[in-house]
């Protein structure tokens, strides 16, 4: 029953986004572009240019030419005009990254984790000057395809489906993990922070799993709200592509996204709250039961 309430719940939020809004001045995507100025159009240019060459140094293990275009994107991503475009939320992803390549630089080798975060910084820095071609939305297909395989691990009639949709879930959460620097420049920063909690909250149940204390509803349930987590990313309520938000950081998210995602985040969390209730009420009555002489 409790399960149906958050579905219902759920769906609830999406009617919000199907339904039209009653004013003329409400957009019907998460945000509408607004013109660039061709100073800014060419540091987003640039800026895509130079971490494509890091990625690519990074790749080939080259850690003179990484450090070289490292130091680039730093002196450009310095320039505060620059800012204008993405999110502050976006620009704070990439700046975490670029500190974690420099420490690698420093202290270490070029490792998977460096090259992983030239790829971060390639497809943030793209997403600025790309628009909808954006590198980083091809990978939507790819995370449905991460889903289709988590999905099919954890249906698996066998005793270790558990530990197989766990080993599923890391390789979705490597693509969560690439995508967010640019996915934050472009999109609405809550439906990214909702895609994170979605991924961290499957990932306690699958970690219960192992333990032997995980009901099937539970993971069926938050299987579906990760799928939805994810389209929501890439697409808008009507299956289209969002459009891209290339406004200045300071502009302000329209209600009516901060209504669904709201919902969305109560409703888990309600979620959440009664399965833990329910799972503290059992084991109580479990132990009471034990000790019925």
């Amino acid at each position: 029953m409790r399960g149906k309430l958050t579905i219902t719940i759920m769906l609830a939020s999406l009617l919000l986004v199907l339904c039209p809004v009653n004013s003329g001045a409400a957009a019907r995507t998460v945000a509408v572009p607004v013109s660039v100025d061709s100073a800014l159009q060419q540091h987003a240019v640039r800026l895509a240019a130079i971490s494509d060459e890091l990625y690519q140094a990074a790749s080939d293990g080259n850690k003179q030419l990484t450090y070289y275009n490292l130091s680039r994107l730093r002196r450009l991503t310095a320039d505060p005009s620059v800012r204008q475009l993405g999110s502050k939320q976006g620009w704070t992803a990439a700046e975490e990254t670029i500190r974690q390549l420099s420490d690698a630089l420093q202290y270490g080798k070029l490792n998977g984790d460096a090259r992983a975060d030239g790829a971060k910084l390639m497809l943030a820095f793209d997403a600025l000057s790309s628009g909808e071609r954006a590198l980083w939305i091809s990978y939507h297909e790819i995370m449905q395809d991460d889903l289709n395989r988590l999905i099919k691990a954890w249906q698996r009639q066998t005793d270790d489906r558990t530990e197989a949709a766990v080993a599923a879930l890391k390789t979705l959460s490597g693509h969560i993990e690439l995508i967010v620097p640019a996915a934050l420049m472009q999109r609405d920063p809550m439906l990214v922070q909702a895609l994170q909690e979605t991924y961290q909250y499957t990932l306690s149940l699958l970690n219960a799993g192992q333990s032997g204390r995980l009901e099937r509803l539970w993971m069926d349930n938050s299987l579906a709200a990760l799928s939805q987590a994810v389209d929501l990313v890439f697409y808008d309520s009507e299956g289209e592509t969002i459009e891209p938000v290339l406004s200045p950081i300071y502009g302000g998210m329209p209600w009516r996204w901060t209504i669904v995602i709201g919902l969305l985040i109560i409703s888990v969390l309600m979620y959440v709250g009664w399965q833990k209730y329910r799972f503290e009420r059992d084991r109580v009555v479990k132990q009471d039961r034990a000790n019925l002489p």
